[in-house]
């Protein structure tokens, strides 16, 4: 069973980035490095904090990058041609 979430709609709150952020690994698997804060910021060459992620975050879901899937053990961040086969896999 999946859960669809729209947070560019709803917003997430601190505490459930901070938990993506956990379950991936690192601020710098979830961030959205096409979108314009994250550029100005300078986060892709160096990622913030997950406190300042987070933050980020919940004033702009967009910062974080889409779509996530987390089931159990497994974690896949983004759509593109790195993990293609991984998001084919769950049909």
């Amino acid at each position: 069973m999946v859960d669809e979430v729209n947070y560019a709609k709803g917003g997430l709150d601190r505490e459930t980035v901070t938990q993506i952020v956990k379950v991936a690994g690192s601020v710098a698997k979830v961030l959205n490095t096409r979108h314009g804060v994250v550029k100005e910021r300078g986060w892709v060459e160096h990622p913030p904090t997950v406190a300042e992620f987070a933050a980020a975050v919940a004033q702009d879901p967009n910062v974080l990058r889409r779509p996530i899937l987390i089931s159990g053990k497994t974690v896949l961040i983004g759509f593109d041609k790195t993990n293609r086969e991984a998001w084919s896999k769950l049909g």
